[in-house]
């Protein structure tokens, strides 16, 4: 009796530089029982050519060229629908990064011994640093719930980058569809991710199943400023996101009070960033971060107004008429 499958998928646009090494670590994957599709977002650089260089290697390779070009989270959703319907297990990986070998046969055989679990996840690096800062040396097992309320409050915890998870397909309510594509703020020209969309893509699953935690490191994430998560921060989007994160899901994980300590908090958070950026003149050199503050206060302000959470909204619609965001 053959082992379950693993449906591995790499969602890629001009990822030339990493594609190569990160599908040579899906071949150096000690479990066998796996397919890859590499599903190009109609690449302009060698992407599709080096795919097709190992699917030429591998029979278990395979590569989607979509002819369209659509926004990140359409072409995770894209990869998604590639899987194959006797695939047990999803696995995404980020064409950036790199799985070590045993990653596939560890989180597959904690999968298969907790099947309450529809995630599993375990250590990674990234760049110089281990994430999660936890330390524990036995298999865990986490109230989903849990830790979809961890990630909303911004704590700590056992929901982690995808590159580092394995998923129960037959956990995911509405597949293939995983990710919220929409992107955040509305309104925003290219259309970015919420900075909370990889987690917020296992919400779903993670209201009705648990989190296994393997305490082993096997996936390293690339660190580059080039990257999602290097725009992320560079046009202040982590506090705004985590707002519109709790204000669409506070309801579900977090009761009354807490969910009114969060938007407080995080209002506040916001709004000390915001002012320390002000002040620095990033507003005023970097035109990307003035619109994405622009909009991002638009979409909020109205909501975070009928919550009446004290200080902090008043501080930041004053700054939304702050002439370095376009508004004065």
């Amino acid at each position: 009796m053959s082992d379950p499958l693993v449906a591995v998928l790499v969602p890629v646009y001009n990822g030339s530089a990493t594609l190569h090494d990160c599908i040579a670590s899906v071949l150096a994957q000690s479990y066998p029982d796996w397919v890859l599709f590499v599903v190009d977002n109609a690449s302009t650089d060698d992407s599709v050519a080096i795919a097709q260089r190992a699917a030429r290697s591998d029979p278990r390779v395979h590569v989607v060229a979509c002819e369209d070009h659509v926004g990140m989270l359409h072409n995770w959703n894209r990869a998604m629908a590639c899987a194959p319907a006797e695939a047990v297990y999803i696995k995404q990986l980020n064409v950036d990064d790199r799985l070590r070998p045993p990653h596939l046969e560890r989180l597959v055989a904690v999968a298969e011994s907790i099947p309450e679990a529809g995630v599993v996840s375990a250590y990674f690096t990234y760049g110089d640093e281990q994430v999660p800062r936890r330390t524990t040396d036995t298999v865990e097992v986490v109230s989903g719930r849990e830790s979809v309320r961890r990630a909303l409050l911004g704590e700590p915890g056992e929901l982690v980058h995808p590159s580092a998870m394995l998923l129960r397909r037959e956990a995911v309510p509405g597949w293939p569809s995983l990710f919220q594509a929409d992107g955040f703020p509305p309104g925003h020209p290219i259309d970015p991710p919420l900075t909370l969309a990889d987690k917020e893509a296992y919400f779903g699953v993670l209201e009705k199943f648990d989190l296994a935690f393997v305490p082993e490191v096997l996936t390293d994430i690339r660190k580059h400023d080039e990257s999602a998560t290097g725009y992320s921060a560079r046009v202040g989007a982590w506090h705004p996101s985590r707002l519109e994160a709790i204000l669409r899901h506070g309801d579900r994980f977090l009761d009354a009070a807490e969910r009114k300590r969060a938007l407080r908090r995080s209002s506040r958070k916001y709004l000390l960033s915001l002012v320390w950026r002000l002040l620095k003149g990033t507003a005023q050199r970097d035109a990307d971060f003035a619109e994405y503050q622009r909009l991002a206060l638009a979409h909020l302000l109205p909501r975070l107004e009928r919550e009446a959470i004290g200080f902090a909204t008043r501080g930041l619609r004053h700054l939304q008429r702050y002439e370095a965001l376009g508004a004065g």
